[in-house]
């Protein structure tokens, strides 16, 4: 008789409907096609069904989550509020409104904590269960955490109608949505309202702003209009589950993950930082989110909070929100180039980014750079393969033997990961803006809903920062259109005001880190600084400075070389050449006679940056740190073979520049003009920021042309003989370009 024995789990949560088996060579998953309700006098399966569905955010502890745990955690709120609310609750002339399956897997916790695993499978072959009468049910149980039945033939065999149920204990199992979150938010948004369940969850009740006015107000209209039952509205749902993922050592969460990707890939696309953070099959990525785990850790390097790890944007370019001075992205180019390469960039200072690169190649310096050959054996063991130690690459690399991916990640922490944190934390520039952030973060009051929804939106919640300024973007829209006025503002937009006004104060704060004044023209010349220094190219050159330097100087580790360089350069923006000249704005481009002559930031860029950074160090503050730990010859060559691929870039662009202002010079000219004005403002530049005489530019310059004639000749030699020219170094559309226009001038 079914529930006999003593040691038998009732299970509260229940889901029937029809079970199948999704199999294919790489597992196995489990799911249940079922339906649930929204607010209902009723109190059924259906109707509890809806809020057990678990958005990850609210399972899940911001402040202690591991990134390798992320899902979709960060929603777009103002999208579920301003678009799926209304095509919900509001009469369309289109036709009728519809959910597809929102999709939802069953993941082992403990109260609110994520645990790794579910106890093992208990398989009963033939069971009675009353409330179905004299059917016959094969049952799979796991500990005290989950039950799965379903019908079979008194013969065993599946039932034809293939009928299921799934049931669960809520403190060890929830379901987690892998997709169609929005769509579970909107009809969890109006659930709670109707049922005046907000306060019921205090995760979730952190979001009530974003909803609960505008159900209410949706709600009206349409009782206005005639009424509405949303106790009609079902929706469907698949619940999913990993039968070969329970027992020790089996993680579902990573089974989930990688679900979640697949069947996002072909969907709606999500954000490079979103896969960023939730792929498991490239180790750049699981690189990347290493050091986002390691500012969650205690006495972390900086703060989590200046970086933008949860821009919903596909495509970000530099970090958005004024809080910050680095994003994912960015990170994940810097570990790219510092563990990757590819090693012709770290190597040969005359190349740009550009053209393909060679996995291969890739994957062998990332073996050389973490020194693979230490920590593992000629063969690694996964499961039933066996990955080649010579093999191991992006794409290559144990998955599911977490004792060897953790080798693999402890390695580049040691080795590259930590270098990099101590960059960013450390560098001047960053270091002020982490001061004067956090400054401003203990200052901050939340003395009302509205400053504490503000704080919590820079601070605190995932997502919640780009749900406000959506959110206050469509308010705005709606009061040019006269549907609203300022009388109507809601919370939500009113935080969006208190944020916009502590950027502000931040901006005057950070300057006064920084320059140690208020003013405004000092205000101007901060912002000008870190519109430079919070960009792909000024992050990923500072870090390649310090793989070019590692590259070439003996018995230093990365470690100690970014240690090396981050304490010169320290010294070099605090040193003055003159008492009047702060020598703290010289990446700025906006100052008189600047350096940084490059007009746009992006990544390519980078190469030049590196140039700024090894010019630093010929600053007689910068001198008094690594002069006795660097190699003097090392520094000198490396800065001359940069300056000088930044001199012919800089001659370049002025050439290009004359092409389109003087049609009629002829090539040759405006190359002359070009080098001549390049030669004087560079010259300049050295003289007022390092001293550095126009006489020894001079002999700088004399000296590098009659180097690169030699290698020119070289290059020419080795072409007419069918040998490969240098790489990267040429770019034959603009010189084809030029001589057309010549011929047509």
């Amino acid at each position: 008789m079914f529930g006999t024995s003593s040691k038998r789990v009732n299970y509260k949560e229940k889901a029937e409907g029809i079970w199948g088996e999704f199999v294919t060579p790489a597992g196995k998953v489990n799911f249940l096609m079922t339906k649930a309700r929204l607010v209902s006098t009723d109190i059924t399966l259906e109707s509890r069904l809806t809020s057990l569905l678990c958005p990850v955010r609210e399972v899940l502890d911001i402040k202690r989550m591991n990134f390798n745990q992320l899902l979709q955690r960060d929603l777009d709120d103002h999208r579920v509020a301003t678009e799926l609310l209304p095509y919900l609750i509001q009469p369309s002339r289109t036709g009728p409104a519809f959910f597809p399956p929102i999709l939802a897997a069953l993941l082992p916790f403990k109260g609110m904590e994520p645990v790794e695993e579910f106890p093992g499978e208990d398989y009963k072959p033939k069971e009675l269960i009353p409330d179905f009468g004299e059917q016959t049910f094969e049952e799979w149980n796991y500990g005290s955490a989950y039950r799965f039945q379903r019908m079979i033939e008194p013969n065993g065999q599946p039932h034809p109608v293939k009928f299921g149920r799934l049931s669960w204990n809520e403190e060890l199992a929830k379901l987690v949505v892998l997709d169609g979150q929005h769509r579970a938010m909107g009809l969890l948004a109006i659930e709670r309202t109707l049922s005046g369940t907000w306060g019921h969850s205090k995760a979730g009740g952190k979001y009530r702003h974003f909803y609960e006015h505008r159900v209410e107000a949706l709600m009206e209209e349409a009782e206005q209009q005639g009424g509405i039952d949303l106790s009609q509205v079902e929706y469907p749902v698949t619940l999913c589950w990993f039968p070969e993922y329970n027992g020790q050592g089996r993680n579902p969460h990573v089974a989930a993950r990688k679900l979640f990707v697949d069947v996002n890939k072909n969907a709606r696309q999500p954000s490079e930082a979103r896969l960023v953070l939730l792929s498991d099959t490239k180790l750049l990525n699981i690189f990347t989110r290493s050091l986002l785990n390691r500012l969650r850790e205690k006495n972390p390097p900086l703060p989590l909070h200046v970086v933008e790890y949860d821009n919903p944007d596909k495509e970000s370019s530099r970090p958005v929100r004024w809080s910050v001075f680095t994003n994912i992205t960015m990170l994940q180019s810097i570990v790219e180039k510092a563990v990757f390469g590819p090693p012709k960039y770290i190597q040969d200072l005359s190349l740009t980014f550009r053209g393909r690169v060679s996995e291969e190649r890739m994957d062998k310096y990332m073996r050389d750079q973490l020194a693979i050959d230490q920590i593992f054996a000629n063969q690694i063991e996964e499961d039933e393969r066996t990955i080649e130690r010579s093999t191991l690459g992006n794409e290559n690399f144990p998955q599911y033997n977490k004792k060897a991916q953790l080798k693999l990640i402890n390695r580049f922490m040691e080795r590259w990961g930590d270098p990099i944190l101590k960059i960013l934390g450390h560098f001047l520039p960053y270091k002020r803006h982490i001061e004067a952030i956090q400054s401003l973060k203990d200052h901050w009051i939340a003395d009302d809903s509205v400053a504490s929804l503000a704080r919590d939106a820079m601070f605190e919640g995932v997502g919640m920062y780009w749900t406000l300024r959506a959110s206050d973007a469509h308010w705005r829209e709606r009061r040019r259109e006269g549907l609203v006025t300022d009388r109507d503002k809601p919370e939500i937009v009113k935080a969006w005001k208190v944020i916009e006004d502590k950027g502000n104060d931040f901006k005057t704060l950070r300057a006064q880190h920084l320059l140690g004044s208020t003013s405004k023209e000092s205000v101007n010349q901060s912002e000008s600084l870190y519109s430079v220094v919070n960009t792909y190219a000024c992050q990923v050159g500072a870090i390649m400075t310090v793989a070019t330097v590692n590259e070439y100087q003996d018995n230093l580790t990365a470690a100690e070389v970014a240690d090396i360089l981050v304490r010169s350069w320290n010294a070099a923006l605090e040193g003055r050449p003159v008492t009047s000249r702060d020598r703290m704005l010289l990446l700025s481009k906006d100052e008189k006679w600047p350096l940084n002559m490059i007009p746009k930031m992006d990544s390519p860029h980078a190469v030049y940056f590196r140039y700024f950074f090894l010019q630093l160090l010929e600053a007689e503050e910068a001198k008094a740190i690594w002069v006795g730990r660097l190699d003097s010859e090392l520094v000198e060559r490396l800065t001359s073979e940069c300056r000088w691929v930044y001199f012919n870039y800089l001659v370049k662009e002025k050439a290009k520049g004359y092409r389109r202002t003087e049609p009629t010079w002829s090539k040759s000219k405006r190359q002359e003009v070009a080098k001549a004005d390049v030669s004087k403002e560079l010259s300049t530049s050295l003289l007022r920021w390092f001293d550095i005489s126009k006489e020894t530019f001079q002999v700088w310059l004399d000296a590098d042309e009659a180097s690169s004639s030699e290698d020119d000749e070289d290059d020419d030699e080795q072409m007419a003989g069918g040998g490969e020219g240098r790489e990267g170094n040429d770019e034959p559309e603009d010189e084809l370009l030029e001589e057309l226009d010549d011929l047509l001038s």
